[in-house]
């Protein structure tokens, strides 16, 4: 076993879901989109750094040593910091400054680095003090709620909030759903027809792009 790892669901309306991660032996991993952006804090070599990742619209490889860890804290789509445009964060990550070993620092502030706890501790002080929102147009667009805005009004929400298109979003969605699929032992067709794919080929196509995987890949040896 490579690593030791734990991820739980959250009550606030902000969170995906916060994982946490130790690492028994140096790793190298590759890691597709899931459509979020996250506030990570990782341990490396005795020091604690906080990372701010944007979305991501491909894999991309990790490395990681023996006794390194990370907490990561998932955020929903539409979830925004409203003063760090989510397009300028796209496939690439930032480094907040740290204050010392406990805190760092985010505007004008110092915060308190979170742990696999109290995440949502951190999370509702920067919704307090309006560092963090939601846009209630991009939750509505994934509810499938009544929708009094245009298409267009749609997309430059989406766009805004989350760096990605809402169509490349669903994309990222569907080739996730055909991986798991493709796991939990469902055949290439299968697989295809049940994610809503035109054919086996678009959907080869698509795993590729964004899982970096074929689906016989991802039926040999997994990507997650």
């Amino acid at each position: 076993m490579r690593k030791i790892s734990e991820t739980r669901s959250s009550d606030s309306p902000f969170i995906k879901s916060v994982t946490r991660v130790r690492y028994t032996e140096a790793s190298t991993e590759v890691e597709p989109p899931d459509g979020h952006w996250a506030l990570v804090v990782i341990k490396h070599r005795g020091q604690t750094q906080v990372l701010h990742t944007g979305t991501t619209t491909k894999p991309v490889t990790l490395r990681f040593e023996k006794e390194d860890e990370y907490i990561g804290i998932s955020f929903k789509p539409g979830t925004f910091l409203p003063h760090l445009p989510a397009e300028q964060l796209v496939d690439c990550g930032m480094f907040l400054p740290k204050v010392n070993r406990r805190d760092f620092w985010l505007r004008n502030d110092a915060w308190e680095i979170p742990t696999f706890d109290n995440a949502e501790a951190l999370v509702n002080k920067l919704v307090d003090n309006r560092l963090l929102a939601a846009d209630d147009i991009v939750d509505a667009i994934l509810k499938d709620l009544p929708k009094g805005f245009s298409p267009r009004s749609a997309q430059r929400h989406f766009l805004q909030t989350t760096g990605i298109t809402l169509n490349y979003f669903r994309q990222i969605q569907r080739a996730r759903q055909a991986g798991d699929l493709l796991q939990t032992g469902s055949t290439a067709p299968e697989a295809a027809l049940a994610a809503g794919y035109y054919d086996q080929a678009h959907m080869t196509k698509s795993l590729k792009k964004i899982l970096g995987r074929t689906p016989g890949e991802i039926t040999q040896s997994g990507i997650r």
